[in-house]
Formats: structure tokens, C-alpha cells, sequence
């Protein structure tokens, strides 16, 4: 009798903590590998919840968020959540974030041991042949129904999110449960005006996208806010290695003189123009160079003309790419100049954060960046994406002129820690989030 009325006080514990527990109280009480909403497809993992180092006393006062962020590798995105992710947890903010398992942002997530849930929103797309299609990713219907179920039992009132695969998620989910949407857009691109339609709220990255959304009165709530960005990290940088001792211990580029010159991109950054530039300073004015390169690299290893023309061009020992790396801080320090070649960019974070380091940039003027962070001989240097030589002409006066130097990187320190500091960006967000906890549905 004694072991029936222990096995079924346990079962009515667990039914009750499974069923009626709310992780946006006073605090969170689940365990670490607690899960929350299983499914019998073995082949897949259920949503977990990751508690973290600390158990969260929420406010009260402030909508809740479920913040989605469906993004495998490392990139800008994932860099702007985290960082505000945790600049809200600690004012104590009711945000969480939900990930996929073996992301580049779980990784981050349990290393800086924050709270996140995560789920396996990626697997062989022949078993979800009888579900959804969000963009170019199949998500299991399942597991729409368990995140669904997952805002109904943490009382959300806020889903954002910031993919086109992510938004119609968050579009179906959030008019089933007539809470708030809210798309967060990194792209310099306007595609369409049905990516937007049905959202609560639109912030974006691009000014002139946020504007051109305006014009189309969309929704109520639109705006433009720079990146959030991890700006702590580089303001407190202290260097621990000598210039050639860094590159060579963890890149192995021997940097015996010259000037370093960084770029840290994804995907497509104009590296045509890169190469030309190179060329023209290392053969036309004879000024000794290295170039390094980080970021995601895959397409650019795939990309067979890139290589061969750095050969044509006896770039070699000239061009480095490194590919992805958290020593972005380290890399922009033992530089001299960062450069962002691409044409089209909404705000670049890699330009906020050679801001931080004090390090002066050229950017194309093409770039909806310029003239707003980086205005033309104020706080940087602007040059055609479509001229080589201009580009190398503007690097080379930075080189030419140590005054020009010091000026531009002050100048441009101040803008990225007032107007562009990530303090700004997230007040923006907060109270956008306010505005939409005010609306009525």
C-alpha cells in the first residue's frame, strides 16, 4: 500500500509540474534535461529546456517573448540575438529564446550558460513529407503544435523572430493564439510585401527597407534599428600576444611586416573588387599588405575562379581567409585598417565593431550603412563598389596619413558607443515590444 500511494503521489507531482508550471514567475524550477514536449517519432528530440547557471526572477511588468531563432550556423543574426537576449535577461526581461539542437548559437548559449529551449527542427526531409514547408526548411508539424503549446503554457505575448522561414511560423502560431508578431529583417533586400503582411511589427536593419515598408503602411509598428551587437566583449578587449605571434599561433600566417587589413563577412562580399585592390596596392603603389579575411568560407572554397585569379594575381602569400572565428576582438586589434568591399549591406556588425576597436574602415558607398554610421571623411572613408582603384586609393590615404587615421577611428568610437551603442538598439526594441503588448487583437 505504502509503495501504490508513492507511485501515485509521484505521478500527480509530475503531472502537475509538466502541466501547470510557468517559466516567466518568479523564477524557473525546471531541470536542466526536464522535457517539455516529447512525441513518438523516436527518430526525433523533443523540445528541452536549458536552464542555465541562474534562476531568473522575471518582471511582471513588461510583455513576454519567445524569441525564435531557427539558425544553424554562426553569422550576424545569431550574434544580434544573443546580444539581446542577454542584455534583456539581465534587467531580468521575460524573453526566451528558442534554438535548434547542434546550432552554433546552442553552443554559445551553454557556454555563457544562459536559459534557452531548443529543438530538433532539422532532419532528413523525407520524414516530414506530410508536413509544412517554411522556405527552404521542412518543420514537423509536431513540433509546430508543441511550440504552440509551448507560448499557451508560458503565457506568451510577444513571438519575434527573423528568418522568412521563422515568419510563417510565427504568423500561424501567433494568429491561432491572437498574441503578438513581430519580424525582425537583416536583409538589404525588399522582396516582396507578402513577407511582411499579418505582422503586429516590422523592425529592420536597413533604413531604406524600413521606410519603403512605412510607405506600404504594412502594419502600425515599424523601425529602423541597428544591430544589436555583443559590444562589451570589445570594449573591454586586452591584447595577451605580439601582432606576428597571434597570427601565427592561430592561423598559422607568418605577419613579419605590412599592414593588416581585416574584413570579417559572410557570403558574397565582392571578392573581385578584394582581389583588384590588393593587387593595385601590392604591385601599383608598393605598399606591403596582408589581408585577412574571416568568416563562413564554404562558397568561397567552392568557388574555383576566386582561387585561381589570387594565383593569376601572385596574391598568395597576400590573401588569407580564415574562415569562422570568436577571436573577431583579437583580429580587428592587431589590425590596421577594416574594410567591407560589399555593395549591398544593410548595417553592418562588423563595421560597429571595428568601431569599437578604434580602428579606421573604408565601406562602399553603396552600402545602406553609409552616410549614417559611416559618414565620408567624418567617421570613415566611402568608396565605389564599382572601382577598384577607388577603393585602394582610399586605403592607401589612411596609410599615407596617420592623422586621417586617428581621426576617423575617434570619430567613429564615439558614434558606435552613443547613437549606435547596443544600450540604444535594445531601448528601441524594448519599447517596441511595449507598443505591441499595447495592442488589441
Amino acid at each position: 500500500m505504502v509503495f501504490i500511494g508513492q507511485s501515485l503521489f509521484l505521478s500527480i507531482f509530475f503531472f502537475i509540474l509538466l502541466n501547470h508550471i510557468n517559466c516567466f514567475g518568479r523564477g524557473i524550477d525546471i531541470q536542466e534535461q526536464d522535457i517539455w514536449y516529447s512525441h513518438n517519432k523516436s527518430l526525433l528530440k523533443p523540445i528541452k529546456f536549458f536552464r542555465g547557471k541562474d534562476v531568473i526572477n522575471y518582471r511582471d511588468d513588461v510583455p513576454k517573448v519567445l524569441n525564435v531563432c531557427l539558425s544553424v550556423l554562426h553569422g550576424g543574426i545569431v550574434t544580434q540575438k544573443i546580444a539581446l537576449y542577454e542584455y534583456l535577461l539581465a534587467k531580468r526581461y521575460p524573453v526566451f529564446l528558442l534554438v535548434p539542437y547542434g546550432s552554433m548559437i546552442k553552443k554559445e548559449l551553454k557556454r555563457k550558460k544562459l536559459p534557452f529551449f531548443a529543438g530538433d527542427f532539422y532532419k532528413n526531409k523525407a520524414l516530414f513529407k506530410k508536413d509544412f514547408n517554411l522556405g527552404n526548411n521542412f518543420i514537423p508539424q509536431y513540433y509546430y503544435e508543441n511550440i504552440k503549446k509551448l507560448c499557451q503554457k508560458c503565457s506568451i505575448n510577444i513571438l519575434h523572430g527573423s528568418k522568412d522561414f521563422e515568419y510563417c511560423l510565427i504568423k500561424k502560431i501567433s494568429q491561432e493564439l491572437s498574441i503578438r508578431s513581430l519580424a525582425q529583417y537583416h536583409s538589404y533586400k525588399f522582396f516582396s510585401a507578402d513577407v511582411f503582411q499579418d505582422f503586429d511589427g516590422i523592425i529592420t536593419s536597413s533604413p531604406r527597407v524600413a521606410a519603403k515598408i512605412k510607405n506600404l503602411k504594412l502594419c502600425s509598428i515599424v523601425d529602423f534599428v541597428h544591430p544589436p551587437h555583443e559590444e562589451r566583449k570589445f570594449l573591454e578587449y586586452v591584447s595577451s600576444f605580439s601582432r606576428k605571434v597571434f597570427f601565427k599561433n592561430f592561423f598559422n600566417i607568418d605577419i613579419s611586416s605590412g599592414y593588416v587589413i581585416s574584413m570579417v563577412a559572410n557570403g558574397d562580399k565582392q571578392y573581385d573588387l578584394l582581389l583588384d585592390l590588393a593587387y593595385l596596392l601590392k604591385y601599383q603603389y608598393h605598399i606591403k599588405i596582408n589581408i585577412i579575411i574571416a568568416g563562413f568560407v564554404d562558397l568561397i572554397k567552392k568557388n574555383k575562379n576566386l582561387y585561381s585569379k589570387i594565383t593569376k594575381l601572385h596574391l598568395n602569400d597576400t590573401i588569407h581567409f580564415i574562415g569562422y572565428t570568436d577571436l573577431i576582438p583579437d583580429l580587428l586589434y592587431y589590425s590596421d585598417i577594416n574594410i567591407l568591399t560589399s555593395r549591398h549591406e544593410a548595417f553592418g556588425i562588423a563595421i560597429l565593431e571595428a568601431g569599437l576597436m578604434k580602428k579606421p574602415v573604408v565601406i562602399s558607398k553603396e552600402a545602406d550603412v553609409a552616410g549614417i554610421l559611416v559618414k565620408d571623411q567624418e567617421s570613415g572613408l566611402l568608396a565605389s563598389s564599382f572601382s577598384a582603384d577607388e577603393f585602394a586609393q582610399k586605403i592607401k590615404m589612411y596609410i599615407e596619413d596617420p592623422i586621417l587615421c586617428k581621426n576617423m577611428s575617434e570619430n567613429l568610437y564615439q558614434r558606435v558607443t552613443t547613437i549606435f551603442s547596443n544600450e540604444e538598439a535594445i531601448k528601441k526594441i524594448e519599447n517596441i515590444y511595449l507598443q505591441l503588448g499595447e495592442l488589441k487583437k
